[in-house]
């Protein structure tokens, strides 16, 4: 859009004050300053004056600018309470203190054995479900939020980011509000030692490579929120 830079300017002045709606709207958090307020102007901006609102020749919609504006009114990240290890990984499920204790441990664990096998064992196997007679509903998990722990995996296998397969996993892990278990039967796990369900899609195909750290396309045809 052509646009002279007071008509720019008008359009995108520095963000308001959160507006009072009794509670609805979110708080902001202190942090932002002259210069991240600068940088936001010219970013949203420079989306106004150069992209359209759909990104491809399939409609998909530009999100850029409810990002930028989400990233600068960002809530900064925190230490966990503890670690999460392999002995404790199911006592904090839904637990959102534990965020940062569940990236780490999903960090190293993806470094060691990749996204396939970690993601079979601690989503898709009986075990990350119904493992010792409780259900901790992982992919109920994974598929909880509005699907975004699997979006946000999703593009770590489209783009081959083990960072993005380790938030998602934690992002999965502390859903207050998963997929109900009852939508989840116990026929859909299958006991260790037989194929994977991650074999089974064909679509999904999760390998390391020789350093064991890249992940191959989601598909032939990916989409901007990949699987």
């Amino acid at each position: 859009m052509n646009a002279s830079p007071e008509t720019l300017n008008a359009l995108f002045p520095a963000p308001s004050r959160a507006p009072r709606s009794f509670g609805l709207a979110p708080s902001r958090i202190p942090g932002p300053n002259a210069k991240s307020v600068e940088a936001l102007r010219e970013f949203l901006k420079d989306n106004h004056r150069k992209r359209h609102i759909f990104f491809n020749d399939k409609g998909f919609h530009n999100h850029a600018t409810h990002h930028l504006l989400a990233i600068y009114a960002w809530r900064p990240s925190f230490p966990s309470p503890g670690e999460i290890t392999t002995s404790n990984w199911k006592t904090h499920l839904g637990d959102e203190k534990y965020y940062q204790a569940y990236a780490h441990f999903f960090t190293e664990l993806l470094l060691k054995e990749g996204p396939g096998s970690v993601i079979e064992q601690y989503v898709f196997s009986k075990d990350a479900n119904i493992g010792g007679g409780t259900r901790t509903n992982m992919v109920g998990r994974f598929l909880g939020g509005f699907l975004h722990p699997l979006i946000h995996a999703g593009y770590g296998a489209e783009f081959g980011q083990l960072g993005m397969w380790a938030e998602g996993l934690a992002e999965a892990c502390v859903e207050q509000v998963p997929v109900p278990p009852a939508a989840l039967p116990e026929s859909l796990f299958v006991d260790a030692g037989s194929s994977g369900l991650t074999e089974k899609l064909a679509s999904l195909k999760l390998s390391k490579n020789a350093e064991g750290t890249r992940v191959t396309s989601c598909s032939d045809n990916p989409s901007p929120h990949s699987c």
